[in-house]
């Protein structure tokens, strides 16, 4: 067993001391470990159950047992080691989500190498800045990306070893690794992670969504991922949950729920791509327990009228994240799930955890519930760096011993998030109450401006996507030369919709003067967004709005 220094009491209760929210759990923040090495909590939950089902393979039917993964994945790590894999080595992942992919990431924790997921998507541009950037030892990678990782590579004059993740009769993989590894069962029960006594350590870089331009890398110790995955350990009782997400490695989401998955018991059913109809006969079919989400495929599931047509019994809770749960979506969720608890995901890869109590029941329109335990928030204002106390709104800052060290090699743009105190600055705007209750608002980058009132527009988008005929919303600020800025919306709407701009612009003219759409409403076939992350790319659609304005 995996033993800190000093006593775990977990636990969320918090206290508000000089308008800092401070959430306990361990005597206030960190635990202490003589070795750091997450793999340890990982090979003991895969040895201490070695007959659970970890992994069913929904398009194939088949299960995997923890032992079966607890054996590839110490043959992979036994292959690195020949390699000369280990601390300061990077490790990427660059896979969807597959049947293999735990193998490749418990090696890279087993060693104690840095494990860097990237988009399975990438393309040649990005892969050189980050080939350039982290110049990683090993990739272990979907075969679609082969060609732009080898380009990048030799661009780069690299010796990067690349392995697919399939199966592949004429290029080097994964089973190929597996098959050249033979191993008995003492080397397993013998085999043992590499200490690391350095919590400073890296263990992690993972890659911000890139919404606002090339994404950031967010270096993460092996101390900090160790007090996340730690306590989540501590709470979870082995609850044998079984799970569906799609979110990949590449997003910190996908990341968390893959390593609570192993660390906690659960079961995983992989179902590589998201489809309505699909994804309903698969929680029927293996009887998931818990769904986890972006609000964008939740917003399909209603809109298909997904839990009137299909019975799912087995759900008890639904984790949604990723964008702006709004107030009428779950209402939606509450109605027709009267027994699930809808979780409102908070989280960001910077704090390296979710930063709000996953029990939470929240009481007001915004809210996300009420604080982590071992983590603190304040919130300031944004101009003067004053702390606020509760129900004024600022900036949200946070305080975790789970927090990144840093932007990997980027001091300047560290020290722009990570100020003197060790606050963590969000960019995100909210507030708290006095009992406690953290509402968010949106990205402070966002908010706009009119006269002298300023406008968020999530709130806007709130009451457009409400509209039965609208299916996505995003609202962005067009100048002004005397009010500053008007919002405009882009919609998509519901094919065959008769929806006007007039229908739109009086539905936001009932949230207010200042919220009424003056720049407009502009119907599109498709809201751009990210291809890694799938994020609204906010800044592209500032670009088209000003060029609307012109004409």
């Amino acid at each position: 067993m995996v033993e800190p220094k000093s006593e775990p009491k977990p636990g969320a209760s918090f206290s508000i001391e000089d308008n800092v929210i401070k959430a306990s759990g361990n005597d206030q923040h960190a635990y202490e470990f003589k070795d750091c090495n997450v793999g340890r909590l990982i090979l003991e939950s895969l040895s201490g159950e070695p007959d659970h089902v970890g992994l069913i393979d929904a398009a194939e039917d088949t299960r995997t047992t923890f032992a079966e993964m607890r054996r590839d994945s110490v043959r992979c790590a036994l292959w690195m080691r020949k390699m000369g894999v280990g601390p300061g080595d990077v490790v990427t992942i660059c896979t969807n989500n597959q049947v293999d992919d735990y193998v490749p990431v418990l090696a890279t924790f087993y060693v104690g190498a840095i494990f860097n997921p990237w988009y399975y998507g990438i393309e040649l541009r990005e892969a050189r800045r980050l080939m350039q950037l982290l110049r990683p030892r090993l990739i272990f990678a979907y075969e679609s990306t082969l060609p732009t990782l080898l380009q990048a590579a030799n661009s780069e004059h690299l010796k990067t070893k690349i392995i697919l993740i399939e199966r592949h009769s004429k290029l080097y993989s994964l089973r190929d690794i597996l098959a050249d590894q033979p191993i008995t069962d003492l080397e397993i029960e013998e085999f043992r992670c590499l200490p690391i006594s350095d919590p400073k350590a890296s263990s992690m870089i993972l890659l911000s969504s890139g919404s606002l331009g090339p994404p950031k890398c967010i270096e993460h110790t092996a101390g900090s991922a160790m007090q996340y995955y730690y306590e989540s350990w501590l709470g979870s009782a082995r609850s044998r949950n079984i799970c569906l997400w799609y979110a990949s490695l590449y997003w910190y989401s996908g990341t968390i729920n893959f390593l609570e998955w192993i660390i906690n018991g659960k079961t995983r059913v992989l179902h590589e791509n998201y489809d309505y109809e699909e994804t309903c006969k698969v929680i029927e079919k293996y009887k998931v327990e818990i769904l986890v989400l972006p609000v964008t495929l939740m917003k399909d599931l209603l809109r298909h009228d997904a839990f009137k047509l299909y019975e799912m019994p087995s759900l008890k809770c639904i984790s949604v994240g990723g964008s702006y749960l709004s107030q009428d979506l779950l209402e939606q969720l509450k109605k027709l799930l009267p027994n699930v608890h809808v979780d409102n995901f908070y989280g960001l890869t910077e704090v390296g955890s979710r930063c709000n109590d996953p029990a939470s029941r929240p009481t007001k329109l915004g809210s996300i519930g009420f604080l982590k335990s071992n983590m603190q928030m304040k919130v300031i204002d944004p101009k003067t760096g004053e702390t606020l106390g509760p129900n004024r709104i600022g900036e949200l800052c946070f305080k975790s011993a789970t927090a990144m060290t840093g932007y990997y090699k980027d001091p300047e743009a560290t020290s722009r998030v990570i100020d003197e105190q060790g606050w963590l600055h969000s960019g995100d705007l909210g507030y708290y109450d006095e009992k406690g209750e953290i509402v968010y608002m949106d990205r402070l980058t966002e908010v706009m401006r009119f006269r002298d009132n300023e406008v968020s527009p999530i709130e806007i988008e709130q009451a457009l996507v409400a509209h039965p005929e609208v299916l996505e919303a995003c609202v962005v600020p067009v100048p002004h030369s005397t009010d500053n800025h008007h919002p405009m919306a882009f919609v998509k709407k519901v094919p065959g919709a008769k929806l006007t701009e007039e229908d739109l612009v009086q539905v936001s003219s009932e949230l207010g003067d200042s919220k009424k759409l003056r720049g407009g409403v502009r119907f599109v076939d498709e809201i751009p967004k990210a291809k890694a992350s799938g994020k609204v790319r906010r800044k592209s659609l500032k670009e088209m709005a000003k060029a609307y304005a012109l004409l």
